[in-house]
Parts: structure tokens; C-alpha cells; sequence
């Protein structure tokens, strides 16, 4: 028997990203909705054992793969995606407990060029300043940058 390689491309993972500030809520990576999305866990209740996906909220809805992480000062995310699968990265802020999941069109843009690609770096401690990659000097290498 040939194996089947869809059954592989269909399993279903999560992963953990990151808390925020206070520690009561978790980021989570997750291709549940078919792309890697972000969810937020609330941990106010104590648990036993395995999260049930039921447990997370989407918080992003966007067709391309996102990725986020907590500002340290404040409940609010620091995403990263690319558009129609271009893999040009751009940096997008916004917020963890949206009323549906984002789209593309519903994030603030930050860092946005987009003949160039952006992977997020660190953020200081009092949210004060970013960090990031960017290949914008020659298109190839890549450089570090940070803006306040």
C-alpha cells in the first residue's frame, strides 16, 4: 500500500508563542483554521492536561500564515505575514481580543515595504523600541534596524 501524503499535510498542530505581561494569557500558533494562525488561551482557569481547541480564541484570520508576539507593555501584538504568499514579511500591530478574527486589511501597519522583507526582532522592555531584520539596503543582505 502506497502511503497517502494528504493524510500527513492534514494533521493538525499548535504551538506555543509567547504570554503577556502579566502572565495570564498565552499566544498560540496553531494551523487549526488550515494556516498557521494566532490564538490567545486564557489561563484564568486552572487546567488539567491537554488544551481542547475549543479553549482557544482566533485571533487572526488572514489567508497566509501569521505570527505574533506580546508587547511587554501592553495586551496588544506585534504581527508578522506576508501577502499572497509573496514572502515578503511585513510588520503589523493589533490587538489580542478582536470582536471576530483579523484579516490582513483589519491590522495597523508598522513596518511596511513592500519590495523588501521585515522579521521582527526584540522589543525593549517598556515597548519604547523595535528591532528588525530588513534586506531594504541592497535587496540580499540583511541589516538590523530599530525605531522607537
Amino acid at each position: 500500500m502506497t502511503p497517502d501524503i494528504r493524510t500527513y499535510l492534514h494533521i493538525r498542530t499548535a504551538g506555543p508563542s509567547g504570554f503577556n505581561r502579566d502572565g495570564r494569557k498565552l499566544l498560540v500558533s496553531s494551523n487549526l483554521p488550515g494556516t498557521f494562525q494566532v490564538h490567545r488561551l486564557d489561563l484564568d482557569a486552572p487546567r488539567e492536561g491537554p488544551v481542547a481547541a475549543e479553549h482557544l480564541v482566533q485571533v487572526t484570520g488572514h489567508d497566509e500564515p501569521v505570527g505574533a508576539g506580546y508587547l511587554p507593555d501592553r495586551d496588544h501584538l506585534l504581527l508578522v505575514t506576508d501577502a499572497g504568499g509573496d514572502e515578503r514579511h511585513q510588520l503589523f500591530l493589533g490587538p489580542d481580543d478582536p470582536p471576530r478574527p483579523l484579516r490582513f486589511d483589519d491590522l495597523e501597519p508598522l513596518v511596511i515595504d513592500r519590495e523588501h522583507i521585515h522579521r521582527p526582532g526584540g522589543v525593549t522592555r517598556d515597548g519604547t523600541h523595535l528591532a528588525y531584520a530588513t534586506n531594504r539596503r541592497d535587496g540580499v543582505a540583511f541589516d538590523v534596524v530599530v525605531r522607537h
